[in-house]
């Protein structure tokens, strides 16, 4: 598990403004009912996971993933559609567009090297997570948010569905593994009401000690 998903930087002594909200949808994989879409959005899940981490630390995201490990879990997080939206009406969305296009919401895409708007960006993975389901634990195996999107509390979002989902399940904890030097991550577990329970040292490498931490649901 690497808590390096999380980066947040502030002058001193001043105030953070709350961030907007990014517009998510959180899905789980499994929920998808074609392969070819399951597929595609394994392949950016892969292309996320090879950007963020080293080698050593990367997991694969093969199509075995979708369907075929029923104690695996894999959810993300896609930038909506307008169309999903919902819930206004015309005069709503049509200002909703207007200011949109007065702030020109911008977002620096690596991959293509420019800055794209919110709307073209629309569908596309900006993060994920990974559970392994063992009885009454659940293993959060690794948590992932795309950088440029960090700092908005959507990491915070997915571990609370992953929360979720083992309540559903009914009495139990979700563990998990973070770097020590994680910062940020650990905030964002401790907010969650995760607590430390075991270090061990050079669990991540030479010097780089590990931190267990969990939460009884």
């Amino acid at each position: 598990m690497s808590g390096d998903d999380w980066h947040e930087t502030r002058a001193p002594g001043t105030e953070e403004a709350a961030p907007e909200p990014l517009p998510v949808i959180i899905k789980e994989l499994n929920s998808i009912s074609k392969q070819t879409e399951a597929l595609e959005i394994l392949q950016q899940i892969t292309r996320i996971e090879k950007r963020t981490f080293p080698t050593s630390e990367a997991l694969p995201f093969g199509a075995e993933l979708w369907r075929k490990k029923p104690n695996t879990s894999v959810i993300y997080a896609e930038l909506q559609r307008e169309e999903d939206q919902g819930g206004e009406d015309q005069q709503g969305q049509a200002e909703k567009k207007r200011q949109k296009k007065k702030k020109g919401v911008m977002v620096k895409d690596k991959d293509k090297d420019r800055k794209t708007t919110a709307r073209e960006q629309a569908g596309r993975v900006i993060g994920y997570a990974v559970t392994v389901c063992m009885r009454d634990t659940v293993l959060l195996h690794k948590l992932c948010v795309v950088e440029g999107f960090r700092g908005r509390g959507l990491g915070r979002l997915m571990v609370q569905q992953v929360i979720a989902q083992r309540q559903a399940q009914g009495p139990g904890r979700v563990v998990l593994w973070v770097d020590e030097a994680r910062r940020a991550a650990r905030r964002v577990y401790e907010y969650s009401g995760f607590e430390e329970i075991e270090r061990v040292e050079d669990y991540y490498g030479p010097g780089r000690r590990g931190i267990k931490m969990q939460l009884v649901v």
